[in-house]
């Protein structure tokens, strides 16, 4: 009885040792992929999960370029304005389904504010129909503070 339950703990070890491996392999792939990625976005925009966006980027390699114009383009709408873009992966919660967004915040909003989101994504519609992934351009219309 005792061997059994000897190699029992044993398999469990090796179970838990085993899900370490792995859990260090898909960090050093993480890594990798942020390495990696050529992804060139404006000073201005703020990445608080890089390596996230580009494991997200490097499983559709064809949103870069969208993800980069798309990120310019919010850079020139708000150059005189004290907003803060910010690119993240989205995570649904209830549902597998993870996205990109770029969160678009300001110290207040105007009504031409969604107007000026909507202007800025348009362009980019036929683009993302045909795409690997998706991203959303939004607010949660949180202020910022203005430095």
């Amino acid at each position: 009885m005792a061997d059994t339950l000897d190699l029992q703990d044993a398999m469990r070890q090796v179970e838990a040792d085993i899900a370490r491996m792995r859990k260090l392999i898909d960090e050093q792939a993480t890594a990798e992929a942020a390495d990696a990625m050529e992804l060139s976005l404006p000073a201005e925009i703020r990445v608080p999960r890089p390596a996230i966006v580009a494991a997200y980027l490097g499983k559709h390699p064809d949103m870069v370029s969208i993800i980069t114009d798309l990120g310019l383009a919010l850079v020139h709408e708000f150059e005189h304005d004290p907003a803060q873009i910010e690119l993240d992966q989205y995570d649904d919660p209830e549902i597998d389904d993870h996205y990109l967004t770029f969160m678009v915040r300001m110290p207040t909003y105007d009504d031409a504010f969604l107007d000026r989101l909507k202007k800025i994504s348009r362009p980019f519609d036929d683009a993302l129909t045909t795409a690997s992934g998706w991203v959303l351009t939004m607010s949660d219309f949180r202020p910022v503070a203005v430095s």
